[in-house]
């Protein structure tokens, strides 16, 4: 592997953690405001909260998936 993709790589591996922390973190608060919004206590911040966690690794399955290692 040159040099080239070894860095190209390594910097979209790089933001994988944060793309998943702003993925759950944005399904959690979606699902507090919905759940203020109707009085339905955890309802809608669980399921969205699971749906962040499943979107945010699917991401990052998929990236890991697409990068070419060699």
């Amino acid at each position: 592997m040159n040099d080239f993709k070894f860095w190209a790589a390594a910097g979209r591996l790089s933001g994988l953690g944060l793309t998943l922390a702003a993925v759950i973190l944005t399904g959690l608060f979606i699902g507090i405001n919905i759940d203020k919004k109707f009085d339905t206590s955890p309802i809608f911040t669980l399921i969205s909260l699971v749906a962040g966690i499943v979107g945010g690794f699917t991401y990052i399955f998929n990236e890991v998936r697409s990068i070419k290692w060699k």
